[in-house]
This record gives structure tokens, sequence and C-alpha cells, in this order.
């Protein structure tokens, strides 16, 4: 049914569950439609269209970014997007600073860190260089948890008698 036929009949009395009943559409489809209308004074007006912030970043802050950068080269996408707001008094998207990062030259990497304190490795190195000489031939290694990368849910397993697999 048209938009507009749906609000001259609104317009004369009939209510919208009668209305959405009748043209097979859901109430709530019917009852935003009419609240658009009595908003805005039309059932084609899209409020989103007029207040939507900029696709693109303005010079400003492309500038408020290359500064904050050159200050902190680590500043996160949040904290860059928080300062364009306070600076310039617009919001950008965080998809909209991270491509101009990249556009620049200047991104995070992720850096490997070793989790393990200092004691720790000196622990594990007086271990290993206790037993390093030991063949651990009578030693039956175990496990509590598995893992798997990069899993293969094609992979068939066969699982074959002892004495065939020697």
């Amino acid at each position: 049914m048209d938009k507009y036929k749906l609000i001259v009949r609104w317009a004369e009395g009939e209510t919208v569950t009668k209305i959405a009943e009748e043209v097979g559409d859901l109430k709530g489809t019917a009852t935003k439609l009419i609240q658009k209308f009595k908003q805005y004074g039309d059932v084609l007006y899209d409020a989103r269209k007029n207040n939507s912030r900029p696709k693109t970043l303005g010079n400003k802050d492309k500038k408020v970014i290359e500064k904050s950068l050159r200050k902190n080269p680590k500043a996160s996408l949040d904290n860059l997007v928080d300062i364009i707001a306070l600076k310039n008094g617009k919001s950008v998207s965080q998809c909209a600073v991270n491509s101009y990062q990249h556009t620049i030259g200047s991104f995070n990497v992720p850096v490997m860190e070793n989790l393990l304190s200092a004691r720790n490795i000196q622990k594990r190195l007086e271990f290993c260089l206790k037993y390093q000489e030991d063949a651990f031939s009578n030693v039956i290694f175990t496990d509590k948890s598995s893992f798997e990368l990069n899993k293969n849910s094609q992979k068939v397993f066969v699982f074959k008698d002892h004495e065939a697999v020697r």
C-alpha cells in the first residue's frame, strides 16, 4: 500500500490495527510511519540524512590526528576520536581515523611480549640444565588439555591395529 494512502486512512479516523490488518503489514511499521508523519509532516523525510556526521575527515581533523600521533605514537583509536571531539567539537568514526592513520603510514604494530617473569625464566633454565643429559626414555609426557589451530573438519582419522603400525 502507498504510504500516503495509509496516512489518509489514519487521518480519516481508521485505527492503526485495522489499517495494518487490511494492508497485511505489521502494526509497528504503520505506527512508525504515522509517528514520522506527525513529527516531520511527511512520510518520506529521513532525519538521519540531515544529522549524520561527515563521511570523511576534514583538514582540521587530520591535523589534530597528526599532532596527537607526534606526541603519542601509540595513541589508541578511542583516544584519537575523543581528542577530535574535544578540539574540533564533532564526532568522527574510529574507522575514518584508522583509515587516515594507515594513509599517513602511522599505525600500531603488535609487539610480542614475554609473558614469563625473570624468576620463572631462571627456574626453567635451571630445570633444563639439571636434566640436560637425561634421555627421558622411561617417561610418559601427558597434558590435561589439547587445542587445534586451523582445524580441518574434512580430515578423516583411521585407527589401525597396534601391530599393523609397527
